[in-house]
């Protein structure tokens, strides 16, 4: 007798499980178990080869395929919501010529995420941030940018500088930061007019922990931006 509930039936078969792979595993046989999924109105794949030998021949909706890496899906979540294996969706998408997502454009499915929170080359502090308007092609913008934004309650215009003042490029509490309309304008303020300060500083270590934003300052600052809620943890860069 069939003891598996029906529902695990289904999900084993909608996972890649073949029907004898079920029987096998429920003590029953192959046509009961294509009963009880008939029953259910669970559309059966086709098979190839022999009876002993059944490899599943998986029908892959391409319309929804392409509808949905319109979308901007990953492959991973395509097979979650059409019950398929990644691998069959991957294979056909590359067989219709349908583009994969770049690894850039959704990185929370990049096996080497590190949560949002990022260096930049000259030792800045970035955050992962897609809907900001003024956001960079890498979809990250400088975390000193959202502490001054936050206080200003505006967006920062693309031409405007923010400065740390005491050049610690990790040090983004907003009574550390200065906006400027214009990098000239920034120039003119720290060439000229007034003592020669010490050279930027930062705890910025390319293979050491990001900083978070308790640890640089801003997280004050941030939990008031417009677009809040985004990473404000620490992450490990890749070793």
């Amino acid at each position: 007798m069939l003891q598996t509930p029906n529902e695990q039936i289904r999900e084993d078969y909608l996972s890649g499980m073949t029907l004898q792979e079920i029987a096998t595993r429920c003590g029953v046989s192959y046509q009961t178990v294509r009963r009880r999924l008939v029953a259910m109105g669970v559309e059966l794949r086709e098979y190839t080869g022999t009876r002993g030998g059944r490899e599943p021949v998986y029908q892959v909706p391409m319309d929804q395929v392409r509808a949905m890496r319109a979308l901007g899906r990953s492959v991973a979540e395509m097979a979650t919501e059409l019950h398929l294996p990644e691998e069959v969706i991957r294979k056909r998408m590359v067989g219709a010529g349908i583009p994969r997502l770049r690894p850039a454009a959704r990185p929370e499915h990049n096996t080497f995420y590190q949560g949002g929170r990022t260096w930049d080359t000259g030792g800045y502090v970035l955050i992962l941030l897609p809907a900001h308007p003024y956001v960079r092609a890498s979809n990250y913008i400088a975390e000193h940018r959202l502490v001054a934004e936050a206080e200003l309650r505006r967006y920062l215009l693309p031409g405007e500088v923010v400065d740390h003042e005491n050049g610690n490029t990790t040090d983004n509490r907003w009574s550390n930061l200065r906006v400027f309309a214009s990098n000239a304008e920034h120039l003119r303020a720290t060439l000229s007019g007034r003592p020669k300060r010490s050279r930027r500083t930062s705890t910025f270590d390319p293979r050491g922990p990001i900083p978070s934003a308790s640890e640089t300052g801003a997280e004050p600052s941030l939990r008031r931006h417009p677009l809040f809620p985004f990473p404000l943890d620490t992450a490990s860069p890749i070793p």
